[in-house]
């Protein structure tokens, strides 16, 4: 650290750096550093004397940061990095393979905040594990929060109060929170958490995020008719009867909705589903990823793209079967610019495809590439 006094941006991705090598790493105070990340994918959380050790040193000045820390040990990462505006913590438990976190540290907006008068965490991501020191996290940076991705991936301690939080909550300001991700793992009741967070949707909230769990019911969602970016991800039946009377009321808004993207992945919507998403006047892009829970039909998907109402301008499509009427449907939109493909489809397909549809750019993406584009608002 002594060779690099203008170090602005430093990564660990082995674990070298920690248990019996730490005494030995060369690490001292660096003023300069504005971005950490410590081997988010660690078999284990950081420990509090080590935390302490690393943060001592490299904390003073960062702007964000990306460690595997408990959430009874935040209270550290506080006192020793007092400027942070991204915090991602705790996610070392279980991530979905299309995890969001896994990009490494970019300078990009690491000073974007320098002239903020807000203190404060402005984007989080954690795996909470006690309710009472979430919601006291919560509570201290609501007025700055800006998105925030939660993986439940545990039972969370204090989960018996979950209708007092949802008071606590709904007295929160949170009027910056203008992203919400909820990603759970199988057991955990994403219906229950997300009733506890109907006080999250104010009318800042812009995208939401939700992966559930499809062997218990789907949540029923909140009035949220501000709404530009929805992603639905493993989500049972149920979703379904939760979700047609919402995309009715956006349908209802005319060219007044301001929903301009849904992805759907492994969702069990019916052509009765994308019959209503057709009648939604404003969407701007729609991706789709089939999975086991799938109820809707080849020709529903075709009906869609035939019968919208939208000038839909990018479309992602992960489906076991591509074939030229799907594909036509794409093409015969007057507004398409992208699709985005993963599937191999034969050089010859892809040959017709373009030569018929000269403007449209085809973007070839491998399954991770796929779930990490996120679409455009």
């Amino acid at each position: 650290m002594t060779a690099c006094p203008n170090l602005r941006c430093l990564e660990f991705n082995s674990p070298f750096w920690y248990g019996s090598y730490g005494d030995d790493l060369d690490i001292y105070p660096s003023a300069k550093l504005r971005a950490l990340k410590l081997d988010n994918y660690s078999t284990r959380p950081l420990l509090r004397h080590e935390l302490i050790w690393v943060l001592s040193r490299l904390g003073n000045g960062l702007r964000v940061l990306n460690v595997p820390v408990c959430d009874r040990d935040l209270d550290v990462v506080e006192l020793c990095c007092p400027h942070l505006h991204t915090l991602t913590c705790g996610a070392y438990l279980i991530v979905p393979a299309h995890d969001t976190t896994e990009e490494s540290l970019s300078l990009d907006d690491i000073e974007a905040d320098n002239n903020n008068n807000n203190n404060g965490l402005r984007h989080l991501t954690m795996a909470p594990q006690d309710l009472r020191l979430f919601l006291g996290l919560m509570r201290k940076h609501s007025d700055t929060l800006e998105t925030m991705q939660l993986w439940l991936n545990t039972p969370l301690y204090g989960g018996d109060i979950f209708s007092e939080s949802g008071r606590i909550i709904r007295h929160l300001q949170l009027n910056r929170l203008n992203s919400l991700s909820i990603v759970t793992v199988p057991g955990f009741r994403m219906d229950r958490f997300l009733e506890m967070m109907r006080g999250m949707c104010r009318p800042s909230l812009h995208k939401l995020y939700l992966q559930g769990d499809r062997s218990i019911p789907s949540p029923s969602l909140p009035d949220m008719p501000h709404l530009k970016c929805l992603r639905l991800c493993q989500l049972d039946e149920t979703i379904e009867h939760h979700m047609t009377s919402y995309f009715t009321r956006l349908a209802a808004m005319g060219d007044a909705c301001p929903m301009t993207t849904i992805e759907i992945y492994d969702v069990a919507f019916t052509d009765q589903t994308f019959s209503l998403l057709a009648k939604i006047q404003t969407l701007k892009c729609i991706k789709i990823v089939s999975g086991p829970r799938d109820s809707w039909s080849e020709n529903g998907i075709i009906d869609f793209f035939i019968n919208t109402q939208s000038s839909i301008q990018t479309v992602g499509l992960f489906l076991p079967q591509i074939n030229d009427k799907i594909l036509d449907a794409v093409g015969d939109l007057p507004f398409v610019k992208r699709l985005l493909l993963v599937q191999k489809l034969p050089l010859e397909r892809i040959t017709r495809f373009k030569n018929t549809y000269p403007a449209i750019q085809v973007i070839k993406l491998d399954k991770r590439e796929y779930h990490l584009c996120c679409c455009t608002i």
